[in-house]
């Protein structure tokens, strides 16, 4: 097992996941599956580390009011790119998921996977996206989200964003 599995194992357990969860997103490639095809952080293991680097940003923005959530927000945000890429003469390529709205997919598959998270939690990782999300188009549903947890979604959208940024 490598380093990064071993943090990301212990970020997940921060965010409150068993062992049978982990060992779900195991299952799903979770540990991986690259943050994406083309640009920040296309390589084996590049979602867990990706999404440590969100808690990190999350957590020195102190986004949510339980540190927890920081975690589970993190770490979970993303689980659709485990369905979004296949690997191919060892090069990533993206596959559409099977599930439209990329925050939403996120937070479809935790449940699927048995992973309970508060509402804001579920909120913020349906619109980490922010406006860019296809769901967005929606701007009634983005915008009675954000007046219910304007500083979460919105430390959640820059923390990703910021969290792209960074190449390890």
């Amino acid at each position: 097992m490598n380093m990064e599995v071993r943090s990301a194992e212990k970020y997940l357990k921060a965010a409150g996941l068993g062992e049978v969860e982990i060992e779900r997103l195991q299952g799903i490639g979770y540990f991986v599956a690259p943050a994406s095809s083309r640009h920040h952080l296309a390589v084996d293991g590049g979602l867990a580390v990706h999404s440590m680097n969100v808690v990190d940003v999350l957590l020195e923005f102190r986004a949510f009011d339980n540190p927890r959530s920081c975690y589970v927000v993190g770490m979970l945000h993303d689980l659709v790119k485990c369905l979004c890429y296949e690997k191919h003469d060892g090069v990533w390529k993206y596959r559409d998921p099977e599930f439209p709205g990329h925050g939403s997919a996120s937070a479809i598959i935790a449940a699927e996977l048995g992973i309970e998270m508060s509402p804001v939690e579920r909120a913020a990782i349906i619109w980490h996206m922010g406006s860019f999300d296809l769901q967005a188009n929606d701007r009634g549903a983005y915008s009675a989200a954000l007046k219910k947890f304007p500083r979460e979604l919105v430390l959640t959208h820059a923390a990703d964003h910021l969290a792209a940024l960074m190449e390890s």
